[in-house]
């Protein structure tokens, strides 16, 4: 996941007594890198704008930060008032006689995480988690899991753990539990495992959709089906989590342009000897 961050809009405030404004020593941008980025906050998808007030003694460096306006995020407003007042450094403001005097120095930092690319094409991938009767994590294996994204589906469903949502699938018995996504551009879609006879199936989300060239939604219509008593209550709003897709290449060969199509979850178990 690509970071970016960037001082904005940088503007020395003075006073009566300052006659020669602070300037920087090295570019504001350069204060913070997309390294600073808390990783907390990156998880959690934390991102926004601080406008920061940094008091400039007559040295040119930060001795004080505080907040002006928060990004809603205090791991971020923290993290930019720990660096800026280590990295900030200025040729200090001068009075009428030339002397270095303290003064306010208030500028705007985004956090921003950028979207990744997105290329979207037809394919299908599966994650089976073996558990014991127990309920114990026997086994975890993959099948196309980079359709899932970045993440490493099976480094949390580790052997010899138990997991509180995954037992209540048919707890009490040696089973393997199929999680699968779907994508189809073109053609008969591939067949699921969630639809063999021998499965017991928990449900499935069905969502049809039509973007233009921009990746902005067209038409996006979505389905649940819930057989089990046990099911994830549905998101409220799919489409408005899957798009727009900015910045995404479309179609089945990965090529701008507008695209049609249908992406299926399915969360399906069955029992094994």
């Amino acid at each position: 996941m690509l970071l970016v961050v960037a001082v904005l809009a940088v503007q020395a405030v003075g006073d009566t007594k300052v006659v020669t404004p602070l300037r920087p020593l090295t570019p504001p941008p350069t204060w913070i890198t997309e390294d600073d980025y808390p990783p907390a906050a990156a998880r959690a998808g934390e991102h926004g704008k601080v406008v920061f007030r940094l008091e400039i003694d007559s040295n040119g460096r930060a001795a004080g930060c505080g907040i002006v306006q928060s990004s809603g995020s205090a791991t971020l407003d923290q993290q930019t008032c720990t660096l800026l007042l280590q990295r900030a450094r200025f040729s200090p403001a001068l009075d009428a006689k030339g002397k270095p005097v303290v003064a306010p120095y208030i500028g705007r930092m985004t956090w921003k995480l950028d979207a990744p690319e997105i290329v979207l094409k037809s394919g299908s991938a599966r994650i089976d988690v073996e558990l014991s009767a127990n309920n114990i994590i026997a086994g975890c294996k993959t099948v196309n899991a980079e359709l899932f994204g970045s993440d490493q589906p099976c480094d949390r469903a580790k052997v010899g753990t138990s997991s509180p949502v995954l037992s209540q699938l048919g707890a009490g018995k040696h089973r393997v539990i199929v999680t699968e996504l779907r994508i189809s551009l073109a053609g008969t879609p591939a067949s699921l495992v969630y639809d063999a006879e021998d499965q017991t199936k928990i449900a499935r989300s069905t969502i049809q959709f039509e973007a233009d060239e921009n990746g902005q939604r067209v038409k996006c219509n979505v389905f649940h089906e819930r057989p089990s008593t046990f099911s994830t209550p549905p998101s409220p709003d799919i489409c408005a989590a899957i798009f727009p897709m900015t910045g995404a290449r479309l179609g089945p060969d990965g090529k701008d342009g507008p695209v049609s199509g249908e992406i299926v979850f399915a969360l399906s178990w069955k029992e094994i000897p």
